[in-house]
């Protein structure tokens, strides 16, 4: 069983009436046995609708006497699948809402469900774990590695949690052909243009299969027809896969082409809508 996302929920036997404490993963059907009467049963836990919920979400940062309040009460749901955009002008939070949200940044107050478990009763090691599997970075000025090749910053992910270096060698490979650089992935960052080493980031992020993808003005440092191109893999990615995208952008053409858009102001969200043309993309 997958101890990072396990779930512990209190059932009560039909028969004696006795509550039991049972834990699972999203999606598990587990027998069980009564140890008091002895009745056989199941738990089957759910997968939720939502893949991540925020509950009145604060966040401030104390310097010395200063104390900036980032987040002030943010609620907000994800649906599996959906791809949403957080928008707003520099310093108005949502770059601090999506770390939250990762888990990169702790809250001060608020609860924030990831699959159905609280953050916040994640251990330092199981969030750290649980980001390594099941979520995906992309940021804006790719963070690769100048020394390495496409294919070896792709499984180095994979080698650092272990993974024989054959297998982490084949699923960088395929990585990088599904992101569109197929005959690229022994050239390294400098010799790749500013579109490429931005896939081989995507690349990077997708290696471990994760169920989320967040991004950070993952097309801030690209011209605009680059851009397109960026956004045309993310959403077919998005649609191909089932992949759940978070994404920051000042980019109102970007963002236009997701499925929603959140508008942030002064630590809240202040405006919700889903571009008329979504459909259309």
């Amino acid at each position: 069983m997958d101890k990072i996302n396990q779930i512990k929920k209190d059932v009560r036997c039909p028969k004696c009436m006795s509550i039991l404490s049972v834990t699972g993963s999203p999606g598990d059907v587990l027998k069980i046995t009564c140890p008091t009467c002895g009745k056989l049963g199941k738990v089957t836990f759910r997968l939720t609708e939502y893949i991540i919920e925020a509950e009145n979400i604060h966040k401030i940062y104390s310097t010395g006497k200063i104390q900036v309040h980032a987040l002030r009460g943010v609620n907000l749901k994800i649906k599996r699948g959906e791809m949403v955009t957080l928008m707003g002008v520099s310093g108005c939070g949502k770059t601090t809402l999506l770390n939250c949200l990762s888990g990169l940044d702790e809250v001060t107050s608020g609860v924030i469900k990831i699959e159905g478990r609280e953050l916040n009763k994640m251990t330092d090691d199981e969030k750290t774990q649980y980001r390594a599997i099941k979520m995906g970075f992309i940021f804006q000025f790719y963070n690769l590695l100048p020394v390495l090749s496409a294919v070896e910053n792709v499984e180095l992910p994979l080698l650092i949690s272990k993974e024989k270096p054959n297998i982490a060698r084949e699923k960088a490979l395929k990585s990088l052909d599904n992101v569109g650089l197929k005959g690229w992935e022994h050239h390294k960052p400098s010799e790749l243009s500013g579109g490429q080493r931005q896939r081989v980031t995507i690349a990077r992020s997708l290696v471990c299969n994760p169920l989320i993808v967040f991004g950070d003005e993952l097309t801030g440092d690209l011209d605009r027809e680059t851009s397109n191109e960026i956004m045309d893999l993310v959403i077919k990615l998005n649609k191909e896969q089932g992949l759940t995208f978070v994404l920051v952008t000042h980019d109102s053409k970007i963002a236009e082409r997701t499925n929603r858009v959140l508008v942030m102001g002064d630590g809240v969200i202040t405006k919700e809508y889903a571009p008329t043309h979504w459909c259309l993309t």
